[in-house]
């Protein structure tokens, strides 16, 4: 994975890097196949044994978070993942996530003909959220959308976690796949 690939740290609406081909192709369907093992609970998808570690469950992904991190500026160590399927008509509102993730990052994982405009909308907010809980933060104020990452194969979104990384999606208007982890403080 050459490191200019993530020297292109876009900082609107938050700072956020979209990489396309983020794996090779044997790690992307090393990825891909992990959604055949793993089990499905209201739309999140977990493995059988929670007791991996980051690399034991897929090996690229410390290489994968040393280069974001060097991206990003940031240290911390990668988490377990998890697989999402939002099904036909989910919404996710706005809303920041949980305070010890520092960096988020989704890889997409559409079928073969799936529509690419159902990715991640980034918003724009003139007012931080800060976190009252454990969980994510929902955004009551109006928030302007700025940008839609396309929902291609083997993409990954990654982005610092800040009062203002508003994103979510207003309806699926189909299904969608995707895996996402995060960086956490070490």
């Amino acid at each position: 994975m050459p490191s200019n690939r993530y020297a292109d740290i876009q900082q609107e609406p938050f700072p956020h890097l979209v990489v396309e081909g983020a794996l090779s192709s044997s790690d992307y369907e090393q990825l891909l196949s992990g959604w055949n093992t793993a089990i499905v609970v209201k739309g999140i998808a977990r493995y059988a044994k929670e007791n991996r570690t980051p690399a034991q469950e897929f090996p690229w992904k410390h290489t994968l978070a040393a280069q974001l991190m060097d991206a990003f500026h940031i240290s911390g160590e990668p988490t377990i993942g998890r697989y999402m399927l939002r099904r036909t008509g989910y919404t996710l509102p706005p809303h920041i996530d949980p305070p010890n993730f520092i960096l988020t990052i989704l890889h997409y994982l559409p079928t073969e003909h799936q529509r690419d405009d159902i990715g991640t909308v980034l918003y724009h907010t003139q007012t931080p959220v800060y976190h009252s809980s454990d969980g994510a933060e929902y955004f009551t104020e109006a928030c302007e959308p700025v940008k839609a990452v396309l929902f291609k194969p083997n993409t990954v979104l990654a982005f610092l976690n800040t009062p203002y990384s508003a994103h979510g999606i207003e309806r699926f208007p189909e299904d969608r796949l995707a895996y996402q982890w995060h960086v956490v403080n070490a």
